[in-house]
């Protein structure tokens, strides 16, 4: 019994892994910068085997910027940038604030939306990206292993 009380324990705590949602910017149509959400279930080894964050910052833009539509470049706009990254990539845009300004790392789904409000009147869409979630799939192996386990003995 205590056998199946254990496995039960692993199970939950296999259910309960996801991944990390956040902002992040993409090339839209016409030169637009679009703002998107990315899933870190969806992107191989962007974290570099690392704690994923993410991040939001400030930067100023300059010419040949493809974060930045071209009047932006012209003007050299400050604009915010969001991104997904791993921990130590945030680390280091903290010990640059005159080039990342007000950068912020966070760790929950959604955290890096400092500056939307002021971003959002030039955001054209949202997209988000999915991907088939192998969690899901583990899960469901786990609870058949669980189950024979259960009948079968």
């Amino acid at each position: 019994m205590s056998l199946r009380l254990q496995l039960l324990v692993f199970i939950v705590a296999i259910q309960g892994v996801s991944s990390l949602q956040c902002y992040y910017d993409m090339p839209g149509a016409n030169n637009a910068i679009v703002i998107g959400i990315i899933d870190t279930s969806t992107i191989q080894g962007q974290c570099n085997n690392s704690t994923c964050v993410c991040t939001s910052y400030r930067f100023q833009c300059s010419m040949n910027d493809t974060a930045c539509s071209t009047q932006q470049q012209q003007t050299q706009a400050i604009i915010w940038g969001y991104i997904l990254t791993d921990n130590t990539t945030c680390q280091t845009f903290l010990q640059y604030p005159m080039m990342y300004m007000n950068a912020t790392c966070c760790y929950t789904d959604l955290c890096n939306n400092q500056g939307m409000s002021a971003t959002l009147t030039s955001v054209i869409g949202m997209m988000t990206t999915t991907s088939p979630n192998s969690t899901t799939f583990l899960s469901f192996s786990i609870w058949i292993v669980l189950l024979a386990l259960i009948f079968c003995s």
